[in-house]
């Protein structure tokens, strides 16, 4: 995926305001609308330029990290033109980006996956991981975005922040399928989640968040495909039970794995 740092500094100078200090999803539309206009009248001057695309991508992949639904329709055109006359990886996974956040999961993990191997920056790759969790919950593919999610979990040295504002969407989806299996009498047992513990406990802790809006909740477990008719005091006891064990399965794997370093470290 191409980033803004692998772009001359020169040319994604006039894109930079789109991922300035606080810049999310959540920010106005309308602000962000403003500062999309100012890029395309400061971009003109690259229409006939060979730098047309890589400026393209730049402001396309800047799009994509805001998430902004009235801005993505022009980072998909900004994307598709890039892409049109940049067949790179990077370039593709951009693409990717943005098409898995306009309904277009198919080929916008085709794409994601295709740049992966392009990828060599810690942030760059958290960030496809990021794209590729919400291609798959787009999928209702609730186990391949649960890969997703615990590889990004461990890249090492890097912000975690941005994957973690899909942690929610993943609980939802968590929430979903384990409701489900308690309400066929299925029950998971330490031994099967061990490895998944601390990938499903972050997912499901930031679901059941008291943090979150209960709107927002509600609408992620919808979204998922989950069956209101599973919801019981006792299924969503059973869930808070499990929310825990796997937490506490996550710190317990997390100090022997401490010990196991500072065995080695010691020896």
């Amino acid at each position: 995926m191409t980033f803004l740092r692998d772009s001359s500094q020169g040319l994604l100078h006039e894109a930079h305001f789109l991922v300035g200090p606080g810049a999310t999803s959540e920010t106005g539309s309308a602000n962000a609308n403003s500062q999309g206009r100012r890029g395309d009248d400061a971009l003109v001057t690259f229409e006939d330029s060979p730098s047309r695309p890589v400026v393209d991508n730049a402001i396309a992949y800047c799009i994509a990290l805001i998430g902004d639904p009235e801005l993505l329709p022009e980072g998909r055109k900004r994307a598709e033109n890039a892409y049109a006359e940049l067949k790179a990886p990077q370039v593709a996974g951009t693409l990717g980006a943005v098409l898995v956040q306009t309904g277009h999961p198919e080929e916008g993990l085709r794409l994601l996956e295709l740049s992966r191997s392009a990828i060599d920056i810690p942030l760059d790759l958290l960030e496809t991981e990021r794209f590729t969790v919400t291609g798959y919950l787009t999928k209702r593919n609730v186990f391949q975005a649960r890969q997703a999610f615990r590889r990004g979990m461990q890249i090492p040295d890097v912000d975690q922040t941005s994957l973690h504002r899909v942690a929610p969407a993943l609980g939802a989806a968590e929430a979903a399928l384990w409701l489900r299996r308690f309400a066929e009498g299925v029950v998971p047992t330490r031994e099967e989640l061990a490895d998944w513990a601390t990938t499903i406990g972050t997912a499901l802790a930031a679901w059941l968040s008291a943090d979150l809006d209960n709107d927002r909740r509600w609408a992620l477990f919808d979204a998922a495909g989950g069956d209101r008719s599973t919801l019981s005091t006792s299924s969503m006891n059973a869930l808070a039970k499990l929310t825990k064990a796997l937490q506490n399965e996550s710190a317990r794997s997390h100090d022997r794995e401490t010990a196991d370093v500072s065995e080695t470290s010691e020896n």
